[in-house]
């Protein structure tokens, strides 16, 4: 698949596709396709057709790298879109 794994963190937390999905609340075939795609990493354990899991750490790095940034520099709000009005007047 890639490159050769020579230590993995011990303190890492590994997470199926599933529980990715419902963390991110999407379906898990779209979770199967950012991996597929290469936009999210994931490891597979005993060969071709094996389980997947992806790290909690890579999970945070694809979202960090998933962030929107409006034109005036502040960050998207991933519920509305945007920058919600407050209705603070």
């Amino acid at each position: 698949m890639g490159a050769a794994v020579t230590a993995m963190p011990e303190d890492n937390v590994w997470l199926t596709i599933g529980e990715v999905a419902g963390l991110l609340k999407i379906h898990p075939n779209t979770v199967r396709r950012l991996i597929n795609t290469g936009r999210m990493a994931a490891c597979r354990l005993g060969g071709t057709g094996g389980l997947i899991r992806i790290a909690a750490d890579d999970l945070d790095a694809f979202l960090r790298g998933s962030r929107i940034t409006t034109a005036t520099g502040t960050t998207a709000d991933a519920d509305t879109g945007g920058d919600a009005p407050t209705g603070d007047g």
